[in-house]
């Protein structure tokens, strides 16, 4: 796999110089951030099939995006920014799932993506539970964002060769956003019953997480042996 020219740094500091201010009250959802374009004004055209994409740039944009999204995660504080990040999060998981199970070649990815889906249909029924019992006038996406949009067209769009590698970092990428977004509502949200909801997912997300990162440890290890 090609090794990006722009450090996370980098990125991170081109991004935060763009951003405008973030508001922080119940009432707003979630912040024009997640929607933020690449820093340097770079895309590709959304891929149409396996090899459409250019390894590069797909690895750029998604660098772009787990960027984005970290600040998005800290900087969400509402509920209503909670639950739209949470269900956005849920519904790229399991379209991503989807696509590992019908393109990857890897016992190990597709054992993943199955427990993924296994955990994908409680998670979203347990979140519009803690949403309605919130008592909180919440309507939850029907669909992703720009930014995950564009992270599943960077999995469809990839190589046969890149695509085990582009899943694997994907799934570290969007773990340790939603770890944060998790971290900082348990501490700080002001429903109880999504706090509740909050603290029983964490242990599941943090378990993916590790077990995202030994994936591509595995990955990384094979391409160089």
């Amino acid at each position: 796999m090609y090794s990006i020219l722009a450090p996370r740094s980098y990125l991170f500091a081109t991004v935060v110089l763009s951003l405008g201010p973030l508001s922080a009250c119940d009432s707003g959802g979630t912040s024009s951030v997640d929607n933020l374009a690449i820093a340097d004004g770079t895309s590709s055209t959304p891929g149409t099939g396996p090899g459409s994409n250019s390894e590069i740039v797909s690895e750029l944009e998604d660098r772009t995006a787990a960027v984005v999204g970290t600040i998005n995660a800290e900087f969400t504080g509402t509920t209503q920014g909670f639950a739209e990040a949470a269900s956005i999060h849920n519904m790229y998981e399991k379209a991503a799932a989807d696509i590992a199970l019908e393109r990857s070649l890897s016992a190990e990815i597709r054992a993943f993506a199955r427990e993924v889906l296994a955990e994908n249909g409680a998670w979203g029924r347990d979140l519009a539970d803690a949403v309605h019992a919130s008592n909180i006038p919440i309507h939850l996406p029907a669909e992703i964002d720009a930014r995950h949009s564009r992270m599943i067209a960077n999995l469809t769009g990839a190589s046969a060769e890149d695509f085990d590698s582009r899943y694997a970092d994907q799934q570290i990428n969007t773990n340790e956003e939603l770890q944060i977004l998790l971290e900082n509502y348990i501490k700080d949200g002001r429903s109880p019953a999504v706090r509740e909801f909050a603290a029983g997912g964490a242990p599941t997300v943090k378990q993916r997480l590790e077990n995202a990162e030994m994936l591509s440890e595995a990955l990384s290890a094979e391409d160089n042996s």
